[in-house]
């Protein structure tokens, strides 16, 4: 994350736990996050405060991310795997043979005249 989205996260969690957030903090904030996505970061701030009271830190942020990063990884695996399967072709019901076959009766009624 850049500044400009750090201070998007930092204003975020600022709606819940109230922190202050100057451009001191911002800073100190954007240094361990600048490999973390935003997307990866405001999933990882949504899923500490889901499961914890603390204060968010950074390092909440960075441990969020991985668990982003895995359920990510997880949900692409299942989209393949829904992709790559085969359809599921249902057979007919017994009156759609019953159908067919009195077709082909009166097929081979006219055919043998």
């Amino acid at each position: 994350m850049d500044m400009e989205q750090t201070s998007q996260l930092l204003a975020k969690a600022a709606l819940v736990d109230n922190r202050k957030v100057t451009p001191e903090v911002i800073m100190a904030w954007a240094e361990p996050l600048r490999h973390v996505p935003l997307d990866a970061a405001l999933w990882a701030l949504n899923w500490h405060r889901s499961r914890s009271t603390d204060w968010v830190q950074p390092a909440h942020i960075t441990a969020g991310a991985r668990e982003y990063r895995k359920w990510f990884a997880q949900q692409q695996t299942k989209q393949r795997a829904i992709a790559a399967a085969p359809p599921r072709v249902e057979p007919p019901p017994p009156w759609v043979r019953e159908w067919l076959d009195s077709l082909k009766a009166k097929d081979k009624e006219v055919l043998d005249g």
